[in-house]
């Protein structure tokens, strides 16, 4: 065990240590699954050069900024989000995925990249980033919290004035 696994150990009740370059990019999906007090990110110098990270993916990935930034916005209605086909599609897959994955521990959720800036999963106050893969926002989710609880999914507008709440009871 190396210096930073024995201060880490120690200093911290639980931790996880992810490496392979591609999850640097894909960092809000493990984020979303585990939900860290605290992110150290480090590599070693060699691992900045050309050929590790890719830079044209990293420089074009977009992440949801904090979902506390909008919690107080106003609701508003955004074009082309038909809160009826929302809980439908999610409701499906949530169904889905309990009944043909039983062994995974993880539901995924995929909506439609539409009219809006970021969209949020929201559980007991506690907020889930959708990523985005190019045509479709989604996100992975312990199954336990997404089948026990009520929750919603929040849409940030485009200008970032307005959300728009999908409630699932």
């Amino acid at each position: 065990m190396g210096h930073k696994e024995k201060f880490i150990g120690v200093n911290f009740k639980q931790s996880y240590l992810i490496s392979n370059y591609e999850n640097a990019i894909n960092f809000d999906y493990y984020y979303n699954i585990i939900q860290p007090n605290i992110v150290l990110f480090e590599t070693v110098e060699y691992a900045i050069t050309k050929g590790y990270y890719p830079e044209k993916r990293i420089k074009n990935r977009i992440y949801n900024e904090a979902y506390e930034k909008f919690a107080d916005l106003p609701e508003g209605s955004i074009e082309n989000i038909d809160n009826n086909k929302i809980k439908e599609s999610v409701q499906s897959q949530i169904k889905e995925s309990n009944e043909n994955d039983s062994k995974s521990p993880l539901t995924k959720i995929t909506i439609p990249k539409n009219n809006y800036k970021f969209a949020y999963l929201v559980v007991n106050d506690k907020a889930y980033d959708f990523c985005n893969d190019g045509s479709n926002e989604y996100l992975s989710i312990d199954k336990e919290i997404i089948n026990n609880n009520e929750f919603k999914i929040v849409f940030i507008d485009e200008k970032m004035e307005t959300k728009h709440t999908v409630n699932f009871n």
